[in-house]
């Protein structure tokens, strides 16, 4: 999977000539992928029905396909968005005969039955998904293993910055997550710290010192209010 520029893409959501559609064309340019969705599926303090704000790369024809079909009821990323606290592939969802028919309807627009949703929940019911796709279909563990590796370096924190825009759209301006203002060394750290990394281990990763990675740890929980980089890998997660 490719790269993205993390900063730009925050400078992008400060533009004010900028949209959230613009937004997930941009992932979806710069991580070469098939299609990029985020959907709000409740909003502080009130209910947002899945089909009625957000922004997505899909055919206009599938969206509208799907709306009609109340296709949010099969949909995995609907589905297993609400439920999970955790990113997800959409392999895990329970192969049943009416999300069969989901793909097969999906494919006829050229939708692979492939992808990855990270899920975000907020402490006033808040639930919102960004949802990624291929271009063409992977091999299952090539796919898990490219997009589990992005996901707390480049994915969370997309989510985050889309959601901000999504939720500045729909009137709500002071609402932000602390994780969205660590900076890429910080991001780097945390993720490294996810996968059982030691400081030391870390120093030699990012090629800088450990002296360095246990001043950037200390900075991280700062800023995210926790006692220990585990809570702050789980706050993150």
């Amino acid at each position: 999977m490719a790269t993205i520029d993390l900063d730009l893409f925050a400078q992008m959501n400060e533009d004010p000539k900028a949209t959230g559609q613009d937004l997930v064309e941009y992932v979806r340019y710069s991580l070469d992928l098939g299609h990029v969705s985020f959907a709000v599926l409740r909003s502080p303090g009130s209910v947002v029905h899945q089909n009625n704000y957000g922004f997505s790369t899909y055919p206009s024809e599938w969206i509208q396909h799907y709306a009609k079909n109340q296709f949010w009821r099969i949909d995995p990323a609907v589905v297993l968005g609400l439920k999970r606290v955790e990113a997800f592939d959409w392999s895990e969802a329970e192969l049943d005969l009416k999300l069969k028919r989901f793909w097969v309807a999906a494919k006829k627009f050229g939708i692979e039955p492939q992808g990855f949703t990270v899920p975000l929940h907020g402490p006033n019911r808040e639930a919102c998904i960004l949802s990624i796709s291929p271009k063409h279909e992977m091999d299952k563990d090539d796919w898990r293993q490219a997009t589990r590796t992005k996901m707390i370096r480049d994915l969370l924190p997309i989510a985050h910055t889309v959601q901000r825009r999504a939720f500045k759209d729909l009137g709500f301006t002071d609402y932000s997550s602390p994780f969205m203002h660590l900076t890429a060394p910080k991001r780097e750290i945390l993720y490294c710290a996810a996968c059982g990394k030691t400081a030391n281990e870390t120093a030699i990763i990012m090629d800088i010192s450990e002296r360095a990675v246990r001043e950037h740890r200390e900075g991280i929980l700062k800023q995210m209010n926790c006692v220990s980089i585990t809570q702050a890998v789980a706050e993150a997660l």
